[in-house]
């Protein structure tokens, strides 16, 4: 004949040692997550809507606002250019001033591939005109 078995109780003792055990291993994976490098380039992410001129330190920046349409085409403020003209243009219209001394305001078309505007923000930065600013309008979700 055999004996029905029982299921094993845990002894009353064991289980406050239990409980303290789960309680360290997610304190454990909790500062493991905290404390996991970020991977990429540390960058200064922009605020929104933070005002980003200064106009005690800016007045002596000439603003230039250069727009890329979805087919690639540039317009310095409201002229259509080419990439070759782009320099002379943005110096015409800042009134002559240093490349030091320009800000360019970046704008391009949502359907612009993503290389086109690359590429205009590398030549830029070989005329020497290294402030620029993208315009870009807040989400839906920002």
């Amino acid at each position: 004949m055999k004996v029905p078995l029982e299921p094993r109780k845990c002894p009353s003792s064991m289980l406050p040692l239990m409980d303290m055990i789960f309680l360290l291993l997610v304190v454990f994976i909790f500062m493991i997550v905290q404390t996991r490098p970020d991977f990429g380039v540390s960058v200064e992410l922009p605020e929104i809507g933070k005002r980003y001129l200064d106009p005690v330190t800016d007045r002596k920046k000439a603003m230039v606002t250069l727009s890329m349409t979805a087919d690639s085409q540039l317009y310095v403020n409201d002229h259509a250019v080419t990439e070759s003209s782009l320099f002379n243009q943005v110096q015409h219209v800042a009134g002559g001033a240093s490349a030091e001394d320009i800000r360019i305001i970046l704008k391009g078309d949502r359907r612009l591939p993503y290389e086109e505007m690359l590429k205009v923000f590398t030549l830029l930065q070989r005329y020497g005109l290294n402030e620029i600013v993208f315009d870009v309008e807040p989400g839906e979700g920002g």
